[in-house]
Formats: structure tokens, sequence, C-alpha cells
């Protein structure tokens, strides 16, 4: 930070300041203040290969299926909400069977425990912005009541100029 002279009463007065301590003459427009940083975003969460590979056997699956049924049901000539409804039922396979080997409860006991921990990040997180906009306005305040004293002064000063 290096001392500039204030434009208006001519003090030395720090670089960094909003306004001169002597007489409060603005030297930065409110648009010059730094704007609040709120921090980088999270990383994305990273995708095993196996269960890139788990997603896309059950999209293949369930494509094949589809695949299968769909020139049945333009054999037979049914409704599109038959053939709509076979699409369905071919989705919901995948995750009977899945049920059926019990592998359905493990899988939400791990996405639990994925948003859980994503939860506690975002809570830290969170957490580290609070206390930061809670410090800057602990700053702004100390800053106002430093001008509002150097406002009273000045006035008390000014006073005295006037009268007799």
């Amino acid at each position: 930070m290096a001392l500039v002279a204030c434009p208006e009463c001519g003090t030395e007065v720090s670089s960094s300041a909003a306004a001169c301590p002597h007489c409060a003459f603005p030297l930065r427009s409110p648009r010059d203040v730094a704007p609040l940083d709120h921090g980088a975003r999270p990383p994305a969460p990273v995708v095993s290969g196996a269960a890139a590979l788990d997603v896309t056997r059950q999209i293949t699956g369930r494509l094949a299926l589809v695949a299968v049924l769909f020139p049945s049901g333009v054999i037979w000539e049914a409704p599109p909400v038959i053939l709509a409804s076979l699409a369905v039922l071919g989705s919901c396979i995948p995750i009977w069977r899945k049920a059926k080997r019990g592998l359905v409860g493990g899988a939400e006991t791990h996405v639990q425990a994925q948003v859980d921990s994503r939860l506690a990040e975002v809570q830290e997180h969170l957490g580290r912005k609070l206390s930061d906009i809670e410090q800057r306005q602990i700053d702004r305040l100390a800053d106002l009541e430093e001008r509002i004293d150097f406002t009273e002064r000045l006035l008390v000063k000014r006073r005295e100029e006037h009268l007799p």
C-alpha cells in the first residue's frame, strides 16, 4: 500500500482507503471495491470405471430388450401404448434382477454414504463462506464506526470555529 495525496485536503492517505480520514473525501467509487470471493466450485465427483461399465451394460441391455420387443409388438399390430409398456417393462427387469440378488440395498447404502460425504463437504464450504462474510461485515462496521467518529469530530471542530 502506498500513500497518496487526498485531492481535497492534500493529506497523505493509504491507496487502499475508500475515503480520506481527514476530510471524508471519497477516494474510490463503490464499483472499485472488490466483489466478494465466492471461492472455487468444488470438483465434480469422479465416476469409477466399474460404475460407468455397469451403466453402459444396463443401457445396452434395455436397448436390446426394446429392440426385441418392439418388432414383436409391431408384428402383433399392438398400439403404441402397449409398445411403450413393453419398453418400460424391459427397463424394470434389470432392476428386479438386482433386487433379487440383493444388490440394490448395498447400492443404496453406498449412495447414502456418498450423499452424506458430499453434504458434509458442502456444509464445511458454506461454513467457511459464512465466516468470511461475517469477518467482512465486522471490518465494514469498524470502518463505518471510524467514519462516524471522524464526522463527529469534524462537526465539533466546525462548530467551535463558528462560535464566538
